[in-house]
């Protein structure tokens, strides 16, 4: 479950996710990270709870904040 403050982070930060927001399946993630078009986003604030739900290519909640200026408007990501 998210926090009260991963939210409001996501809805400050991307207003208009709600209206862009789809499932993709298992393979299409794998696909995108493949090709370095997707970015996999471990949703748990939570350095130690991250480092034990890490999915292989998944960067921490705290590493996608600090990459956020940074990236591009259509960069696809992926929060689990």
């Amino acid at each position: 479950m998210k926090s009260h403050k991963q939210k409001s982070f996501l809805r400050r930060e991307f207003p208009e996710a709600k209206e862009n927001i789809e499932r993709i399946s298992p393979r299409e993630v794998r696909q995108g990270l493949e090709s370095g078009r997707l970015l996999l986003v471990c949703a748990y604030e939570d350095e130690a709870r991250f480092r034990r739900m890490q999915l292989e290519g998944a960067i921490s909640f705290s590493e996608f904040q600090s990459k956020l200026p940074s990236l591009s408007k259509d960069q696809q990501i992926v929060f689990y």
